[in-house]
């Protein structure tokens, strides 16, 4: 699995650990925490560990998807694992028969709900999900439903940054969370080791 050289940090890694047992967890965190890394990693362990698997990759608008979702997994996934791509490369199946599918629930251009009630899948990130709706949430909980993988097997994750106390994010993942869902919160210095202390001292100046 591609990691960087210096490994998942503190926070990361505990992400990693929630995520092998529970069927939901959320990351919460600051700028620059490596929350999104985190996610991207868990896709990559998942495509490896389940041949076969499809894992769906979603945000709120397809346009914001393009530009970090979808760019960030062209980047870093090895070149020699994609077999096949379609739908400009939102639709990609791996060398081990894993397919990724990302989707945006909504376009800012037409507006529409993009059509996902037939799709199931075996893992399923949520990026930014402190934007959805607590509907759109439990359209794409229900997919969380492929056949193929057992179900005490299926994992989702989403990140998001840390919810108001009226958020619904708050009320699934907060300190009185359903069963089976977890959640941790990571810091922006929890990466200093990428970030660097200039960095984080920029940060610190405007920020309490």
């Amino acid at each position: 699995m591609p990691y960087p050289e210096k490994g998942p940090n503190h926070s990361q890694y505990q992400f990693h650990q929630l995520v092998l047992s529970n069927m939901w967890t959320a990351f919460f965190g600051g700028v620059r925490c490596g929350k999104s890394r985190a996610a991207l990693e868990q896709v990559f362990e998942f495509a490896n560990r389940y041949p076969g698997i499809k894992i769906g990759i979603f945000r709120k608008d397809e346009e914001d998807l393009n530009d970090t979702c979808l760019a960030d997994f062209d980047e870093h996934v090895p070149k020699h694992w994609i077999v096949h791509q379609k739908n400009k490369g939102k639709a990609k199946t791996l060398r081990n028969g894993s397919k990724i599918i990302f989707k945006g629930l909504y376009s800012r251009n037409s507006g529409r709900l993009q059509k996902i009630g037939s799709l199931t899948f075996g893992a399923i990130w949520i990026e930014e999900a402190d934007d959805l709706d607590e509907r759109d949430f439990l359209l794409l909980k229900a997919r969380l439903s492929q056949p193929e993988i057992p179900a005490t097997e299926r994992r989702g994750w989403l990140v998001a940054n840390p919810p108001t106390v009226a958020h619904w994010l708050y009320r699934l993942f907060g300190p009185l969370r359903q069963p089976g869902h977890a959640a941790l919160h990571g810091k922006t210095s929890d990466n200093i080791a990428n970030l660097g202390e200039e960095y984080l001292e920029d940060l610190r100046r405007p920020y309490s």
